[in-house]
């Protein structure tokens, strides 16, 4: 992948400068939807055509989408752009998709919400102006307290202990299985070699480098860390300049 056919950026804050992070600790707060909402905005007026956006699971989109709903971003984003929400089935998906396909074509573009190891990420071909830009609004760890979860951690630091160093122990297997997620729904964005678009990274926790080390290998060679919103929208402006 060439260097003008990708921008990945990090972007930690919003526009008001409030930190973007989608933790269990602050994802639920008020603060931090509207952040995220009026964020979105933002990049739906940057971006024409296709966007996709994932959320970590469908409690944290649904909970996202109730907010802006009440406080009229819901609407603010429908003036920009038709807006689609994945369902939880996949017979209610595809009829979904085929409008949203329409609608990229034809009007002024369209947003699809999806969800980190859902259908849309996982499955789909969005080629071309399906996916002018994917956008990741978490980063989806497993439920730390799941006892399947806490099982498999424990099981993994016994076998590494036993192995060696070079094994992978119960934290990395957690970064690494987050890190598989959002790789799957950053993977639909380039589609073909002369494919183009842009990757948004959404929450301030991917400025840490651990949160980076298990990205694709292309995605690292194109990462930008944004330290404003403003650098953030003024990049993704110009990445879509270059290309027309």
């Amino acid at each position: 992948i060439e260097q003008n056919q990708a921008w990945v950026g990090i972007v930690g804050s919003g526009p008001t400068g409030r930190k973007l992070t989608s933790s269990f600790v602050e994802r639920d707060k008020p603060e931090y939807k509207s952040e995220l909402g009026n964020t979105l905005v933002n990049f739906f007026r940057t971006v024409s055509k296709g966007l996709l956006v994932f959320f970590p699971t469908y409690s944290v989109m649904e909970n996202c989408i109730n907010w802006w709903i009440e406080k009229g971003i819901w609407a603010r984003m429908g003036s920009l752009k038709d807006l689609f929400q994945e369902p939880k089935t996949s017979i209610d998906l595809l009829p979904l998709i085929t409008q949203y396909e329409k609608k990229v074509e034809n009007g002024p573009g369209a947003v699809f919400f999806g969800v980190c190891r859902g259908k849309l990420s996982e499955g789909m071909d969005f080629s071309d102006d399906k996916a002018r830009c994917v956008i990741i609004t978490g980063i989806p760890f497993a439920p730390f307290k799941d006892p399947k979860v806490q099982m498999k951690r424990l099981y993994m630091d016994q076998n590494a202990k036993k192995v060696g160093h070079e094994s992978v122990n119960g934290d990395l297997w957690y970064m690494q299985c987050a890190a598989r997620a959002v790789n799957q729904a950053i993977g639909r964005i380039i589609r073909h070699k002369f494919d183009y678009g842009a990757v948004v990274l959404c929450d301030s926790r991917f400025l840490e480098q651990r949160n980076r080390n298990n990205l694709s290998f292309w995605i690292k060679n194109h990462i930008s860390i944004c330290y404003s919103f403003p650098q953030a929208n003024s990049e993704l402006c110009s990445f879509f300049k270059q290309i027309k």
